[in-house]
């Protein structure tokens, strides 16, 4: 008997249609690795469920959302390898979710392709600007639908693969943290309040990230200075203080074999110089601070001194800040970083930071 051939498939706004007979079994082979997953958002239940469906044929596992908010709550919960974004949206567009899940340093190397129905010049540099991958225009046609995730996921597996280098290094950060109770969840705080910061300034996205990627381990040298005089509770001698300059030289040393991390180093090298020539490791004035080194040093201040450390008890999150107007007013810090600083304060927490007090382990 012979066989139809039907049209080329194209998802509408209600099904999948096959091209034929054929071409529907041979496509059922996986597009993907085993175990990775699509976050499939779009508030038309009819188009979720044909893609979710379509996706599940070709060996992917699916999650699924509805609205901008409930986008960005699925996609930090689940972690999905890629994301399909519907634009038109409720509570808030593609755009933003989108902007909200890439300034997440965790998801920042997800692939998200948009959905929609209107083709725009304007629309695709915002887009870009927001850190999409690619388009994909209703109604879409699968063969294409197939290559882009595809793709996707793909480029999804390669960067968990260059991944592994960033988590060793994550792996040592924490493990400095874990020798002291009160430097527990640190780096988390540290990448999360300093992304927000980069992005107040109008830094590119890239830019955020690697200040995020810095903030998370900037203290990494420190695994160089002995625990006697991390957690020393008492004034520290000359000699103990040479042991805890030379951090910023040895987090640079241990990130700089590591692609990841190159542009980050010397955002982690500079983050204890001053404005007034007066930090270390190199004496560094005014703007020859980087900007990533300048926007750190604030936050890893404030973070500290509403910390309880060895040496020091919390202060309140107002007296911090008066005490970093103060060093800006001496000419230590950088006047534009603080008046946004104060902004993302203002704004509140973008989620509770952690402080939760642990106890030390052995070193």
């Amino acid at each position: 008997m012979a066989l139809r051939i039907e049209p080329l498939p194209v998802l509408r706004n209600a099904a999948v249609v096959p091209r034929s007979a054929s071409a529907a079994a041979g496509s059922r082979a996986s597009i993907g690795a085993p175990g990775q997953r699509v976050l499939v958002a779009d508030d038309n239940a009819q188009v979720r469920s044909a893609l979710c469906r379509f996706l599940t044929l070709h060996g992917l596992g699916v999650v699924e959302s509805v609205d901008g908010p409930s986008t960005v709550e699925v996609f930090r919960r689940e972690r999905p390898d890629l994301v399909l974004l519907d634009i038109d949206m409720p509570g808030f567009d593609g755009f933003e979710a989108c902007r909200r899940m890439k300034g997440d340093p965790d998801g920042a190397l997800v692939p998200v392709l948009f959905l929609t129905a209107l083709d725009s010049p304007e629309g695709r540099q915002k887009g870009a600007e927001v850190g999409g991958d690619g388009y994909l225009i209703k109604p879409v046609q699968l063969a294409e639908m197939i290559a882009r995730v595809r793709t996707g996921l793909r480029q999804k597996q390669l960067t968990d693969a260059l991944g592994t280098a960033e988590a060793t290094l994550r792996a040592q950060a924490a493990q400095v943290e874990a020798c002291d109770p009160a430097a527990v969840g640190r780096g988390r705080r540290m990448a999360q309040l300093s992304g927000r910061l980069a992005e107040r300034l109008g830094l590119p996205l890239e830019l955020r990230r690697t200040v995020a990627r810095a903030a998370e381990v900037h203290d990494i040298g420190m695994i160089v200075v002995p625990d006697a005089v991390r957690l020393k509770t008492g004034p520290l001698t000359e000699t103990e203080w040479e042991m805890v300059r030379r951090h910023p030289v040895a987090g640079e040393q241990l990130c700089a074999p590591f692609r990841e991390y190159r542009a980050a180093l010397p955002i982690i090298r500079g983050h204890h110089e001053r404005r007034d020539g007066t930090g270390y490791p190199d004496g560094l004035v005014g703007d020859a601070i980087p900007l990533g080194a300048r926007i750190i040093q604030m936050v890893d201040a404030y973070d500290a001194m509403t910390t309880t450390r060895p040496h020091a008890e919390a202060v309140a999150p107002r007296v911090a800040l008066e005490a970093i107007e103060a060093d800006v007013r001496n000419g230590r810090w950088d006047a534009e970083v603080l008046a946004s600083f104060r902004a993302i304060l203002a704004a509140g927490p973008a989620s509770p930071p952690s402080r939760a007090a642990a106890a030390p382990v052995p070193c």
